[in-house]
């Protein structure tokens, strides 16, 4: 009997994965794994917007910043989760751009074809989350947009699968989550290689998107050796029986 709770307590242990960040910005110093390329209209703001410490504001009719991981997530079977937290100070949904482009936020990570692996968005004239899904989008009705409020994206998938888990949540809305496809791009996600984050506003003074804490992170699979105590364990209990 000791000798199966002592097994038993070495599966456990073993057995206990934890993610493994690769890449976050977070803008107050914490900052690995990414290149930053191609921003437009971005600002670091020391305001305390979302977590207390530094942000990165976009501004402007439009905006937007990429991120390409140092080191593409490309193995077949590897777990991956990417989140980022984002705020915006205008109203969205309220038909109030003087531009062309409609009021958005939107968060896309991308394949190294720059592929849509997944999209999340506020738009214009529509007060809930959009998510794509298999090229379609479709709306979170218990997701609503408010101004100034910080939402977190989150979203986990498996390279070689062709879907996504997400969770979207804020204060107020509370959270929730979802499987979706993968964008119309991609039949099969072979890749996670950059994040991207766009905006589009009336463009005056203080009509401003704020981001922070964008991460990426490995979920490591059970080891050869916590597979193989599972193993041990089974045959010692059906000897047992």
């Amino acid at each position: 009997m000791k000798t199966i709770l002592t097994l038993a307590a070495l599966v456990a242990t073993a057995t206990q994965t934890s993610a493994a960040i690769i890449a976050q910005q977070d803008y107050d110093g914490t900052n690995f794994g990414f290149n930053e390329v191609r921003p437009n209209n971005s600002f670091v703001d020391d305001r305390n917007k979302i977590d207390g410490a530094n942000s990165l504001g976009l501004y402007g009719n439009r905006a937007h910043v990429r991120y390409n991981l140092n080191n593409p997530v490309n193995i077949l079977g590897e777990v991956v989760t990417i989140s980022c937290k984002l705020r915006a100070d205008y109203d969205i949904i309220g038909n109030t751009n003087h531009h062309p482009i409609f009021n958005h936020l939107t968060f896309l990570v991308l394949d190294d074809k720059q592929g849509e692996v997944v999209r999340l968005a506020f738009k214009e004239s529509t007060d809930k989350i959009h998510v794509t899904s298999g090229g379609y989008s479709h709306m979170e009705p218990s997701i609503w947009f408010n101004t100034g409020e910080t939402y977190t994206f989150s979203a986990t998938t498996r390279i070689g699968s062709n879907s996504f888990d997400y969770t979207v949540s804020s204060d107020s809305s509370g959270s929730v989550s979802g499987t979706a496809l993968a964008s119309y791009h991609v039949n099969m996600i072979g890749s996670i290689n950059s994040i991207y984050i766009s905006m589009a506003g009336p463009g005056e003074y203080g009509d401003d998107v704020y981001v922070d804490s964008i991460k990426v992170s490995i979920v490591p699979e059970p080891t050869s050796a916590s597979l193989l105590a599972l193993g041990t364990l089974a045959l010692i209990l059906r000897r047992h029986k």
